[in-house]
């Protein structure tokens, strides 16, 4: 995590980039508009695709999902779209990632000190004690302030 802050830094400053990124309140309300992960995801990277192209060029992402999902929602861009699996191969789509990695593990670090509890990130025990502190600290109806409440481990918290 370390070295992903730090170059994650080096990249930012050094290559175009877009960040769009969604605090956990604004995520749970648009997955629960969505229903699916993967239109979510898809809206989301034609905004940040958007921010960097222009008509014609040519544009490659690591495919996610339904490949006519990202082509729908970058229609209105005219970009020429590749998809592929793996495509973190490529060296643009590899700083994507780790600037994307990056804005996550700075967004935690903020939410841990905002509500002065050290927030897990990932699935197993370590998330789920956290979520249970979270909840004993603030209550269960502040969860989604800092947790995406469709995933299971905040599913499987009694939060009666």
């Amino acid at each position: 995590d370390e070295a992903v802050l730090r170059v994650g830094a080096a990249l930012r400053a050094h290559v175009p980039h877009a960040i769009v990124k969604l605090d956990p309140p604004a995520y749970n309300a648009e997955h629960a508009r969505w229903r699916n992960l993967n239109p979510l995801l898809a809206s989301l990277h034609a905004r940040a695709i958007g921010q960097l192209s222009s008509p014609g060029m040519h544009v490659i992402v690591d495919q996610f999902g339904n490949e006519k999902l990202l082509e729908d929602a970058l229609r209105p861009l005219d970009v020429r779209l590749e998809q592929r699996h793996r495509a973190e191969g490529l060296l643009a789509v590899a700083a994507a990632s780790v600037i994307a990695r990056e804005q996550f593990l700075l967004g935690m670090r903020a939410l841990s000190e905002a509500w002065a509890l050290d927030l897990a990130k990932g699935a197993g025990h370590p998330v789920d004690a956290a979520a249970r502190r979270f909840v004993a600290l603030h209550g269960a109806a502040k969860l989604g302030e800092v947790a995406k409440l469709h995933f299971k481990n905040t599913q499987k918290l009694d939060l009666r």
